[in-house]
């Protein structure tokens, strides 16, 4: 599979220079803000039967915290028309198979007295293996050392490139959890000590037959977040808001994830604690994301990787 998805994405085209290029042709500046001070801001969506997925809506985001930060990114660029077009030149390279598009953006190169931002547009392979081990059997997590960035440093909800805090924290989950191929995670926490998400997910906890999630001004409120809570109001699913201690979340019956590339799935342990897998809360809640965006995704993960296999 590794080789395969290497083959990919060196086949893939991608939008940089103003132009779409093979993706093996891509450069980045030395002298870009987005290598020299991590100035990168970044969105990540998925096809969903070779459709982008609420595209107009990633790219409205986007642009918005892009004019925070200082950086004009045209109108006539047409960014979300765009992504749409990288996701239609790229389905042969993926077998018509869904990937993930992710479009990155620099306030430009130091010294560039026009100050054309830099923005690149590219496809890149899901990671089926890994999502087919999280619907089929969970995903193991353990509590970060390192924190989450607060809203003191930059806005939470800027999406950016400066991971190094989740990169941190998912080596160690590795380490502590043993397991390479990266099928674990690490939730970090905030500088009160309470729960904020993973380097991949938002999560939520099932107390009750109720939601608990972290509060907006705590952590990323990722898109996937919003749909789960949308189709959880649809079904009559209470939601709260609220600061998830350790205790608390060692406690919840259940601790679901969601996020842009895995959708769905449940957390199998939580600091070596065993947690419950299947419950009427996340059953509804798993129909209703299928019924929303017209695909069985746990499905789909299964029947490419029998095809690989």
């Amino acid at each position: 599979m590794r080789g395969r998805t290497f083959i990919r994405m060196n086949n893939t085209i991608a939008w940089s220079q103003n132009a779409w290029l093979p993706y093996s042709h891509v450069r980045f500046a030395l002298d870009d803000f987005g290598l020299l001070q991590s100035a990168v801001l970044v969105d990540r969506l998925r096809t969903v039967r070779s459709l982008p997925l609420d595209a107009d809506d990633h790219i409205e985001r986007l642009v918005v915290n892009a004019a925070t930060l200082g950086i004009n990114i045209p109108e006539s660029m047409r960014l979300a028309q765009l992504v749409r077009q990288c996701a239609e030149k790229n389905q042969e390279q993926f077998d018509c198979q869904d990937f993930s598009i992710v479009t990155l953006v620099t306030p430009g190169r130091v010294g560039d007295a026009g100050r054309e931002p830099t923005i690149i547009i590219h496809a890149a392979a899901l990671p089926w293996e890994r999502l087919d081990h999280w619907y089929q059997h969970g995903q193991d997590l353990i509590v970060a050392s390192a924190r989450n960035v607060p809203a003191a440093c930059w806005p939470i909800e800027f999406k950016t490139r400066a991971r190094l805090h989740y990169y941190l924290a998912d080596r160690q989950a590795d380490a502590v959890i043993n397991k390479a191929s990266a099928h674990a995670g690490a939730v970090l926490l905030d500088l009160e000590g309470n729960l904020t998400d993973t380097s991949t997910a938002n999560l939520m906890l099932v107390e009750d037959n109720q939601l608990v999630t972290a509060p907006p001004q705590s952590c990323y409120q990722g898109f996937s977040l919003q749909r789960t809570l949308r189709l959880a109001n649809e079904l009559g699913i209470a939601v709260r808001r609220e600061p998830i201690s350790v205790e608390r979340a060692t406690a919840a019956r259940q601790i679901l994830l969601c996020g842009s590339v895995g959708m769905l799935w449940c957390a199998r342990s939580f600091d070596g604690q065993l947690k419950l897998r299947d419950s009427s809360v996340f059953d509804q809640l798993k129909q209703a994301w299928i019924s929303d965006i017209g695909l069985d995704f746990v499905d789909q993960s299964r029947r490419i990787l029998s095809l690989s296999h």
